[in-house]
């Protein structure tokens, strides 16, 4: 390759350094080059890479650069070892003068698809990683191109005049990157017959399908510790942490800051207590509550929602009195949760745009899990009523509310189910949930992990009857498997979320007796 030499211009003084990897921690391997300035060629080799640079190791300097001036450094990086590894690329020893630092760009460009490349970025003031978990095979390498560039912007930057950048390139060579819980869930699929994607074909707000990965069946390994009194993952244990489970990973999930991407939705195995999804006075809807989630208005929300968003996360405010609601006329009459969520929990869980979709007053023989699925999230009548004791409130209802804790939907307990030995699992999910516990297809509900024997539990998703406005839909114990109530009833609050994509799972089988232990 052909070196362009351009007057004027500031020269990057690089060194290239290897590091070798001890366990999780890395310090800079300095390895010392002989010969001067201008050889043709320097190589440093270590046990596992050999970088190879144009025109020696340190190239002369001038302060006289002007805009529009560049200059390009050619390397080579070649994975000499025996094994795949994994490399980072810093700069380091920066040394910045330029008066505006965005006047001055550096580019990486990686040459075909080997490597990774960096679109045009501001050059650092400080000691910076440019490029990071960059895979090299074994006898393959990468050639690579760094331009600096005192940008030209038709202006007058005398400001710059007589300004340098230096710098030293550093390469840390590295363990494979850990994967976040979504990728690692992905690997799992390949082995586990309970992870499974369930193919749900209904085009999302982007224009594309989901396909969730969940996990199915009786029981199985999606046991998680999490709101840990520990951040220490070898501390984790049944005394020190709860039990959750992990539901699945779901496609096209977007965060508060309108990022949509794969995330890893959990629940709480154990129910909090039984409580009402919302109540209100007697004069409102009969005292049966409101059945609108998030704040709407002047309307500050439901109240298990607000329990759970802020009593839950430490903030005490509606139960200041130690209470949440259980029963109608705004009843508050149920001791508070003991437990709160811990603020290692809390940084865990990413807030996202939670969909609180409504069957529109459909029949329940619509109320497949397919079907529902698709409700959950659509923009169906979410009050159908217009009159009456029992649908007298102003409340607009919305179709999505953004948060942290919510509740699961009626479509993951259909879902969850692995069918069984008479009734396949297409056929469970075809079969109206509120007709699960009919001859064989109690089959359905047996092998759906999220069924609680004895116990009733509330779901986020509203039914918009057409005589009151306080539905809401619930997961049975018993009788129907889904079936919708007054927000006022008491059923069994089992909370969820969805998890950063930062958080990977560190060790832990997943099993009952040795869940996942995750870090952030």
């Amino acid at each position: 390759m052909k070196v362009k030499y351009i007057k004027r211009l500031v020269i990057i003084s690089a060194l290239l350094i290897i590091v070798l990897v001890a366990s999780s921690s890395y310090a800079f391997f300095v390895v010392n080059v002989n010969g001067n300035s201008v050889a043709s060629e320097s190589v440093i080799t270590t046990g596992h890479m050999e970088i190879t640079y144009n025109e020696g190791n340190i190239i002369g300097t001038t302060n006289n650069m002007i805009p529009g001036d560049y200059i390009e450094k050619y390397f080579r990086v070649t994975n000499t070892g025996n094994v795949d590894t994994y490399y980072d690329i810093y700069l380091n020893d920066v040394v910045n003068t330029f008066s505006t630092k965005s006047d001055l760009a550096f580019t990486l460009i990686s040459e075909g698809d080997k490597g990774k490349s960096v679109t045009q970025t501001t050059c650092p003031d400080k000691n910076t990683k440019i490029a990071s978990g960059i895979k090299i095979g074994v006898g393959e390498y990468h050639n690579y191109t760094l331009k600096i560039t005192f940008k030209n912007l038709n202006r007058n930057q005398d400001d710059n005049k007589g300004k340098g950048f230096s710098a030293r390139i550093d390469l840390v060579e590295n363990e494979a990157p850990t994967k976040n819980i979504a990728e690692q869930l992905i690997d799992y699929e390949k082995v586990s017959d309970s992870l499974v994607y369930d193919g749900v074909d209904i085009l999302g707000t982007n224009g594309t399908s989901d396909n969730n990965l969940r996990y199915v069946g009786q029981n199985p390994n999606n046991y998680i510790y999490f709101n840990c009194s520990t951040t220490n993952v070898d501390e984790m244990n049944d005394e020190t942490c709860e039990k959750w489970r992990i539901i699945g990973l779901f496609s096209n999930i977007e965060d508060d800051n309108g990022n949509i991407a794969s995330r890893v939705k959990i629940v709480r195995n154990e129910s909090l207590g039984y409580y009402s999804w919302d109540t209100s006075s007697s004069t409102v809807n009969s005292g049966y509550g409101i059945n609108q989630w998030g704040a709407s208005g002047d309307y500050e929300g439901a109240d298990l929602m607000r329990e759970l968003n802020t009593d839950y996360l430490g903030n005490i405010t509606v139960g200041s009195d130690g209470k949440w609601y259980g029963n109608s006329n705004d009843s508050k009459n149920r001791v508070m949760p003991s437990k709160a969520l811990y603020e290692s929990a809390q940084n865990m869980i990413q807030d996202v745009k939670w969909m609180i979709g409504s069957d529109g007053n459909r029949a329940s023989t619509m109320w497949t899990t397919k079907n529902m699925y698709d409700y959950e999230r659509s923009n169906n009548i979410r009050k159908n009523c217009s009159s009456g004791d029992e649908c007298n409130d102003t409340v607009e209802r919305t179709s999505f509310w953004i948060g942290k804790v919510a509740l699961i939907y009626p479509s993951d307990y259909g879902y969850a189910t692995s069918g069984g030995l008479t009734v396949d699992r297409d056929m469970c999910l075809n079969k109206t949930l509120f007709n699960w516990q009919d001859g064989d297809y109690s089959e359905c509900k047996a092998n759906s992990w999220i069924n609680k024997s004895g116990i009733s539990q509330w779901s986020l998703f509203t039914h918009a009857s057409s005589t009151r406005s306080s539905r809401v839909f619930y997961i049975g114990s018993s009788g129907s498997s889904v079936s919708r109530n007054n927000a006022s009833s008491s059923y069994g609050v089992y909370p969820s979320v969805f998890l950063k994509s930062t958080v990977s799972i560190e060790s832990g089988s997943g099993s009952l007796e040795n869940p996942y232990r995750l870090k952030i």
